[in-house]
């Protein structure tokens, strides 16, 4: 899927989980805005910690155009082909400093890192999008059981 997503967004440059993580501890740099693209159920299931909702082409474009210009900005989504999509519009519209966090959000609760629900608080479960993309999460934190299989 990775091979997939870097040849279909050539210009878009990733971020591991990791770095991000890093990044999130270092007090030294500006705090990156992290931007969350799934849709509005999925958000509200879980998100990383200080993230914001921008499930939409217009949210998107009216959250970067309030944002400073030299602050990194790191979309996400379930897997990294939505939050990819949303940084190409991003280049394309000229920003510099856009990520697309690779493996996104199912990654990112796969290796056990911090979630927060739609109140804040602290949270394992993760919205799975479908059946198909839900296999690339450990099932432990599906949000919900899987459709029975035909």
């Amino acid at each position: 899927l990775n091979r997939a997503i870097d040849a279909r967004f050539p210009g878009v440059s990733d971020l591991s989980t990791a770095d991000l993580a890093a990044h999130l501890r270092d007090r030294d740099h500006p705090p990156a805005l992290l931007v969350d693209v799934r849709e509005r159920a999925e958000y509200a299931v879980s998100h990383l910690p200080d993230a914001v909702w921008a499930g939409t082409e217009k949210t998107q474009a009216n959250l970067l155009n309030e944002t400073a210009p030299g602050r990194p900005v790191v979309f996400y989504c379930s897997v990294g082909w939505r939050s990819a999509q949303a940084a190409e519009r991003a280049l394309k519209a000229g920003r510099s400093g856009i990520f697309n966090l690779r493996g996104s959000i199912f990654q990112w609760a796969n290796e056990g890192r911090s979630l927060v629900d739609r109140r804040g608080e602290p949270t394992k479960w993760v919205h799975p999008y479908n059946d198909t993309w839900g296999q690339l999460l450990d099932r432990r934190l599906w949000s919900r059981e899987p459709s029975p299989q035909n």
